[in-house]
């Protein structure tokens, strides 16, 4: 039984390591059809990858391909380019609108809201609530870089490699991902390099803790 519980040990831990899910540093001038799904609600509204990046304007919508696992990671960086702008990345979502925001073509889901205002907000679409909006000192014209973690009960933001706030939530309708701008005429943000990467859940840390404790009792027992 020791002999065999070893092997199958290795294997559930071979299934806990980091898994890219999704990559693109928009770079070969067309929207990978395999990656993402465009979804343009109104007239004004495009998505162009140009020069290395992808574009929103007028809320054109870029959802990611692949269905989420319950914990992942979103990196990437985004430039926000007109007054009055607020892009959006929006979590857990069936891509449904979100009730009483059909008119702006909000997407229920967890989201992630940044202004020129400038502010920044965690924002439940699903059953209400969240955290912010907080200041942080945007300026137009300039990228920053984000990182997004969803462990399946909270959501952390970190902007610049600094981690800024979390919303504790499980509230979930769907498993898609997707960014967007404002849906004013004009409106944009330039966003590159999204990466989208499977973390372990805990239930892997717990594995990784107890074949520490195997291996190390197994040597001690062998010396």
């Amino acid at each position: 039984m020791k002999k065999l519980f070893l092997p199958l040990l290795s294997l559930g831990l071979a299934t806990c390591g980091l898994s890219q899910i999704l990559s693109d540093d928009f770079n070969d001038g067309s929207i990978d059809g395999t990656k993402w799904q465009q979804i343009l609600p109104f007239g004004q509204s495009t998505l162009v990858e140009s020069g290395g990046a992808m574009t929103s304007s007028g809320r054109g919508i870029l959802v990611a391909t692949p269905n989420m696992p319950t914990s992942y990671s979103i990196t990437g960086s985004f430039r926000m380019n007109s007054v009055n702008e607020l892009f959006k990345i929006v979590l857990r979502s069936d891509l449904s609108l979100s009730p009483g925001l059909e008119i702006y073509g909000e997407r229920k889901g967890i989201q992630i809201a940044f202004s020129d205002t400038p502010r920044v907000a965690l924002e439940n679409h699903i059953s209400g609530g969240g955290v912010g909006p907080f200041f942080y000192p945007f300026s137009l014209g300039q990228f920053y870089d984000f990182e997004i973690l969803d462990t399946g009960a909270n959501v952390s933001l970190s902007i610049n490699g600094s981690f800024f706030a979390s919303l504790a939530t499980t509230d979930s309708v769907g498993n898609r991902v997707a960014f967007y701008s404002r849906e004013f005429p004009g409106s944009s943000t330039t966003f590159d390099n999204i990466v989208i990467t499977a973390v372990p859940e805990p239930t892997c840390f717990a594995l990784s803790g107890i074949a520490g404790f195997l291996i190390i009792a197994r040597s001690k027992l062998r010396s």
